[in-house]
């Protein structure tokens, strides 16, 4: 088979922003869990760079999604960058609250 000869590709089998979005939620989750958990300065900066990381993937994939959405993830947006000045108890909880919104919008 030469290049160009192969089948396309199924839809399904391209870029899913839904999906692209619940792993973001589901990885920043855990570090955030691990980030309350930290004992060190550097333990809490690892997890705040895997956030920031898992932030970026969800912002990139939210691009493609339905309005409620998009707005749903700023919000977590801000929440995170509340968080990153004030880690405390508090903004975690908020930030919690919001990203399990964000995962329940998109089930709807």
């Amino acid at each position: 088979m030469k290049v160009g000869e192969g089948k396309n590709p199924a839809p399904s089998q391209g870029p899913n922003p839904a999906e692209d979005l619940q792993k973001g939620i589901k990885t920043f989750r855990q570090c955030l869990r691990e980030h309350e958990k930290a004992m060190t300065s550097e333990e809490k900066g690892a997890c705040q760079r895997r956030m920031q990381s898992s932030m970026s993937i969800m912002d990139f994939a939210a691009q493609g999604m339905k309005k409620e959405t998009r707005v749903q993830e700023q919000k977590v947006r801000k929440d995170y960058d509340a968080f990153t000045q004030n880690p405390s108890k508090n903004n975690a909880s908020i930030l919690e609250h919001d990203l399990n919104t964000l995962n329940e919008s998109l089930k709807h």
